[in-house]
């Protein structure tokens, strides 16, 4: 509904409910909801915040761009630090695959079917033993999700695949 900025926003609105939802979560996760209010006096003193990973964030941004960037930032410094150590794994093994991109918060590989094991052995290692052992701040195990789809078929057609009782990357059944 319409409704000014600053107002309370009328009973039953949208408005109202994201409002609502936003409590929730901030009464759920109290640490999160301060170390918002710890980013957002950092920017308003400094006009730059530091995340987790060095990275410095300056000029101007909203207070939602505030809340999102020292969590998605750190995420995405992760996953481009994997894709830089596995590439040099990859070289100095002179693999024929090729990391094609990152999408979001996935590496997408064109593998050898040869290669493949390799590939996602690599990838495992790197994002869920050398990265956190890259930066100590990492408090949680992270995994790794894998999709793969069959030769001369098209990203949409991937399938989950998941390790067997073999410890082989095999299609999830």
């Amino acid at each position: 509904g319409e409704c000014e900025h600053g107002e309370d926003p009328p009973s039953g609105s949208f408005r109202e409910h994201l409002q609502w939802v936003e409590r929730k979560f901030n009464d759920r996760f109290p640490e999160f909801r301060r170390g918002k209010k710890v980013w957002w006096e950092e920017y308003q003193t400094k006009g730059c915040f530091r995340m987790m990973t060095g990275f410095v964030c300056r000029g101007v941004f909203t207070k939602n761009f505030l809340m999102n960037a020292p969590i998605q930032g750190p995420a995405f410094h992760c996953l481009l630090q994997s894709l830089i150590l596995i590439q040099k794994v990859m070289n100095r093994r002179r693999m024929k695959s090729r990391i094609v991109c990152e999408i979001h918060d996935c590496l997408l590989f064109d593998a050898l079917e040869e290669e493949l094991q390799e590939v996602l052995d690599l990838a495992e290692e790197v994002m869920t033993r050398t990265i956190p052992e890259m930066w100590d701040w990492i408090i949680v195990p992270l995994g790794v999700e894998v999709d793969v789809s069959s030769v001369g078929s098209s990203w949409a057609d991937k399938k989950p695949w998941v390790r067997n009782s073999e410890g082989l990357w095999a299609p999830k059944s």
